[in-house]
């Protein structure tokens, strides 16, 4: 697990490391977070299917700061940051943090 420290709080996530993980992300789950890393910096693509309530997503840079927040909503909607981004972020829990801010990451 990796812990999310930001300037107004803390969260614990899951980090996707394997092919499944990646895959499914919070799918199928009604709690928790997950911490992705691309391989390379790009704009991912993220669907809803299977994601039964309301998600945020944190877009971050390869320094970890955020550069976009969606709350996603469940369904076939497909959502994608404006710009490349090397992590991101999709956790149940809506945290305080702002665009804009650098988070820290430990145990990643």
């Amino acid at each position: 697990m990796a812990s999310i420290i930001y300037s107004k709080g803390k969260i614990e996530a899951k980090v996707a490391e394997s092919w499944k993980e990646k895959a499914m992300g919070l799918r199928l789950k009604q709690t928790g977070s997950m911490l992705f890393k691309l391989e390379e910096k790009n704009r991912p693509i993220i669907d809803m299917v299977l994601v039964p309530r309301k998600l945020q997503i944190i877009f971050l840079s390869e320094n970890m700061k955020v550069q976009q927040i969606i709350h996603a909503e469940p369904g076939l909607n497909t959502y994608k940051p404006e710009n490349k981004c090397k992590y991101f972020l999709e956790t149940f829990h809506f945290t305080e943090i702002e665009p804009g801010e650098v988070i820290r990451v430990k145990n990643f």
